[in-house]
């Protein structure tokens, strides 16, 4: 098991450009699992595992599984997180509505849903990234402030025109091909994650 979470963290490690020495990691996941759960962890006790027999063997198998994992990545791990669109998205939204305070409440409150929801959801990959920041943000102002969802709406002086804007949301201003029920299936998925 310990390797198993070494191996994961070193591979974890490369895909950031935060190179750690895998000695220091086998030995900081080998000191956290051997303490005990009910007992205060005593860090000035850390100490890196000397270099015998025993370690080379933990350092191989660390090395085999982080290749295992690898090819089952099939060695892409390059993932389009949605946050750096969710702050494109809202810097973007508090030039149109002049509207910092909701901006703000609505950067806090959507950071933290999309967190849960990457962490704690299976199928949070399965969209596109600049969609899932697309919905959580039409969920935060849906909770938030919904009125800003009308000031950030288009409108239009004729009929035919304000029955074209009914569907023109908001969100089509960044994708046009993003239909209202990718957004509900998204929301969705996210409001499943804050039930349990």
């Amino acid at each position: 098991m310990g390797v198993v979470i070494t191996a994961s963290l070193y591979i974890a490690t490369k895909t950031k450009e935060n190179h750690i020495p895998l000695s220091e990691l086998i030995s900081s996941v080998h000191f956290h699992l051997k303490v005990d759960n009910n007992i205060q962890i005593n860090y000035k006790s850390y100490q890196l595992l000397p270099k015998d027999f025993d370690y080379w063997k933990l350092r191989d198998s660390v090395t085999y599984f982080e290749l295992l994992m690898l090819r089952i990545l099939r060695f892409d791990l390059i993932i389009d997180l949605p946050h750096k669109y969710l702050i494109f998205y809202l810097k973007t939204l508090s030039n149109w509505a002049n509207d910092s305070e909701n901006i703000e409440r609505i950067f806090t409150f959507s950071w933290s849903m999309l967190n849960d929801y990457y962490c704690y959801h299976t199928q949070a990959l399965q969209w596109p990234a600049h969609h899932t920041a697309l919905a959580t943000i039409e969920l935060a102002m849906e909770i938030l402030a919904p009125k800003m969802k009308k000031i950030l709406q288009p409108t239009s002086c004729n009929n035919d025109d304000n029955i074209k804007s009914k569907n023109n949301l908001w969100y089509m201003n960044f994708d046009q091909k993003l239909k209202r029920d990718m957004i509900d299936q998204i929301i969705n998925q996210m409001l499943e994650v804050n039930s349990k």
